[in-house]
């Protein structure tokens, strides 16, 4: 309201750098609580694996964490920063969450374990099915790279769409829809 895009935009820093550094910083942000709940967890597993005599892996959980997770993590973001700098609303909370909403009720039937496809939230939920995932394990692999690829357009066509709006090519003349005028 006060007119800050003018002062925001005028930063000596690249268009890509500075849509990159925040990408970035929500990425670690975000994952960086994820690997800190995670330590209580391994600290039981590695002292049950101990006690029985079965060697543990200690990096089992971040593996998992940035193998299965971060994808997640950063297409979620990539989209919610997308939608923002493309429309200056809040458009990208209801994508994101018309998106999960799909995304969780279209898994129930890939609860089974080994069945991944193409969901953005994957699941494994079957205990000792190594043999399903392991057999499509390549599916799995294919459907985090897929998502990780596409987080990263995203984040390019971000920063266009933000530097575009540096040099005034491009503006959101519906954004101020409800805002009162004098």
């Amino acid at each position: 309201r006060a007119g800050m895009q003018d002062l925001i935009y005028t930063r000596k820093g690249s268009s890509v750098n500075i849509i990159a550094s925040r990408y970035l910083s929500m990425l670690i942000m975000l994952v960086l609580p994820v690997l800190a709940l995670s330590v209580i967890p391994l600290s039981q597993c590695l002292r049950y694996a101990s006690a029985s005599g079965i060697s543990a892996d200690i990096w089992a959980y971040v593996k998992y964490i940035f193998g299965w997770l971060l994808p997640t993590i950063m297409t979620a973001t990539a989209v919610g920063m997308f939608f923002t700098e493309l429309t200056d609303t809040a458009l990208a909370v209801l994508i994101q969450g018309a998106w999960w909403f799909v995304a969780v009720f279209t898994g129930i039937s890939t609860l089974k374990g080994g069945i991944y496809g193409w969901s953005l939230i994957p699941r494994h939920n079957t205990e000792l099915n190594w043999t399903g995932f392991h057999d499509n394990f390549s599916q799995l692999a294919s459907n985090r790279i897929v998502y990780a690829s596409i987080s990263i357009i995203l984040v390019a066509f971000t920063a266009f769409i933000y530097n575009q709006k540096r040099k005034g090519r491009y503006t959101v003349s519906w954004k101020s829809f409800g805002r009162l005028k004098k």
